[in-house]
């Protein structure tokens, strides 16, 4: 009768197991998205792709390298778009390590739309800004919305258009 036992034991010990492989698996591979897309963001040839490399920075929450690497990288950014893009990203992961650095950077923004991002990324921050959560605007993308569910969409897009920030979630 042992082997009735036996049998779920082993599926059980093997699938936590597997949960513990996966989980350092990509703690691994997260943990190193700062050493690859810093060096890349400051010194590809192509401002599009800085552009698009500080936008997917922008995905990595409390890794303050990614922090650093966005800010490192405004600091030698000739291109405004460029600029513009990490300010977002910044907003985006909502560190309090870059509000000294922005609020300096709003001073000597050339810019206005560069200068706009600044301004709202720090209030982002300080959280005079609140973003819709992420469950409420996942409701969004249905067809069949049901009345509040449509007045939801409509407020998210149009706070997008006022204050110029991208729609990244929709």
């Amino acid at each position: 009768g042992g082997m009735i036992l036996h049998v779920p034991l082993v599926i059980t010990v093997s699938s936590a197991a597997l949960v513990v492989f996966v989980t350092a698996y990509l703690i691994r591979k997260l943990s190193s998205p700062a050493r690859f897309y810093s060096p890349r963001l400051k010194d590809h040839p192509d401002p599009a792709v800085r552009a698009g490399i500080a936008k997917i920075m922008g995905e990595y929450k409390n890794d303050p390298r990614i922090v650093k690497g966005l800010m490192d990288a405004f600091i030698h950014e000739k291109f405004p778009g460029v600029r513009l893009q990490i300010v977002q990203s910044l907003e985006r992961l909502r560190a309090p390590s870059s509000l000294a650095f922005l609020e300096e950077k709003a001073k000597l923004e050339p810019f206005p739309s560069v200068k706009h991002a600044i301004d709202t990324a720090i209030n982002t921050i300080n959280g005079k800004i609140k973003e819709p959560r992420r469950s409420e605007i996942r409701m969004t993308r249905g067809k069949n919305l049901p009345p509040s569910g449509r007045r939801l969409r409509n407020f998210v897009l149009f706070y997008h258009t006022k204050f110029n920030t991208s729609v990244y979630f929709l």
